[in-house]
Formats: structure tokens, C-alpha cells, sequence
């Protein structure tokens, strides 16, 4: 096992993936917590004296795979849901960049290909930085190339990018000024050798201090 901190721009530069396991639950984030993530930024966008800002731990296990894409994968064990959520974040951001049209055109690409997509791909399996559960990555991947949700879409995540647009546009907050902060957010990657334990017996020992989980989750780890 070993701990790295890292801007989270720079973990996601490159060809990367961080793909949520199959047998996670679905994004559920409300408003609610969202409202938290999008406070503290703004607290930290007005206090430019703070050099950092700690976005979550990462408890992941990473993906040896040799192919001729080169796309690094990191699969998910704990942190789906503020992943998700920044995500959405980004997504957001990259709307109101984009209706700016030339006058924040760099900032949006760069948004574009470190936080959202691996450029060189095409196929949707690599294309994409973050992978989640089919519902909630279809939902997701239309919102970041701006094309219609699918009819069975994920709720949570539709409300929840519609808030940070929403925040985005009622607060006026700058957004060269939010996209910097954005570079500040730093995460700490907890890699597992896999070689060493199976992702789900991990999981159950992260959260066997907790609420006991349901049987849904449970055989959803099988």
C-alpha cells in the first residue's frame, strides 16, 4: 500500500481513467452536499492566502493492463460520491466557459482534456476520465459533450449539475478565478497492490466501522 498527495489536475493529466467498481452504489449526492463542496471553494476562491485545497482521500486499486491505447486505469474502492460530484463541478464550469465563447477558450480546453476526457480516444470505453455505473455515466458523458440526456437517466446527477450551473451564474463569481482554484484542489491516493487481497473484502474492511451495509450492496460485491 502507499499514500500520495497530488494536485488533483496533475493525477488526471495524461491518458488516465478512474473507474468506479461495478459493485458500488449509485450516485446519491443531494443538494445538499453539493452546497458544502461549492462553500468551501467560494470560501477558498476569496482567501487567496490559502495555498491548497483538500478535496478527500482516494482508496483505490491500480489496473495493470497493457494495450496499445496507453490509458491508465485506477479502480475505485472508496470516494465515488465526491468524485462524482467534482466532476459534475467540472462539467458545469465548462459550460459557462464555453457560452463565453473567446474569451475564456484556453481555459475551457484545458478543463476539457485534463479533467473530462482523454482526447486521442474516440471509443467511449477510454474516452472518458471517469467511468461510473452505466445510468450514472451515460448521464454524466452527455452533459460533458453537451448532448441530450438519455431518456433513462441518472436523478441525482441531473439535479446536481443544474446546481452548480445554477451557483455559477446566481453567484457571478469569477470564473477564471474559480478555474484556478479548481487547480489548487489536492486529493491523497490510498493505492492497494492487488496482488495482494480481492477490491471487495478491502472495501468491506474501509467500512466495518460504519453503518452496516445493506444486503443490496452486499451481493452487488459478489
Amino acid at each position: 500500500m502507499k499514500a500520495i498527495a497530488c494536485l488533483l489536475i496533475k493525477s488526471l493529466q495524461g491518458h488516465k481513467q478512474i473507474i468506479i467498481l461495478i459493485y458500488r452504489w449509485t450516485y446519491i449526492w443531494t443538494e445538499k452536499q453539493c452546497e458544502q463542496l461549492w462553500y468551501d471553494i467560494v470560501i477558498a476562491v476569496k482567501n487567496q492566502d490559502a495555498p491548497l485545497h483538500f478535496i478527500d482521500y482516494i482508496v483505490c486499486v491500480e489496473r495493470r493492463l497493457y494495450s496499445t491505447s496507453g490509458v491508465s486505469q485506477l479502480l475505485v474502492i472508496d470516494c465515488q460520491q465526491r468524485l462524482t460530484t467534482t466532476a459534475l463541478l467540472f462539467a458545469a464550469l465548462v459550460k459557462k466557459l464555453t457560452e463565453r465563447k473567446f474569451n475564456y477558450k484556453i481555459i475551457t480546453q484545458k478543463m476539457w482534456n485534463y479533467y473530462l476526457i482523454n482526447t486521442a480516444e474516440i471509443k467511449t470505453e477510454k474516452r472518458y476520465k471517469l467511468i461510473l455505473t452505466q445510468r450514472d455515466g451515460d448521464t454524466l458523458h452527455a452533459f460533458i459533450e453537451s448532448k441530450q440526456i438519455p431518456e433513462k437517466n441518472s436523478e441525482h446527477t441531473v439535479n446536481d449539475f443544474e446546481y452548480f450551473v445554477y451557483k455559477i451564474k446566481k453567484t457571478g463569481i469569477d470564473l477564471y478565478m474559480l478555474y484556478s482554484e479548481i487547480g489548487k484542489m489536492f486529493i491523497v491516493y490510498i493505492v492497494l497492490d492487488a496482488t495482494r487481497g480481492k477490491s471487495h473484502l478491502i472495501f468491506e474492511s474501509l467500512h466495518s466501522i460504519g453503518l452496516e451495509l445493506s444486503q443490496a450492496v452486499l451481493i452487488r460485491k459478489c
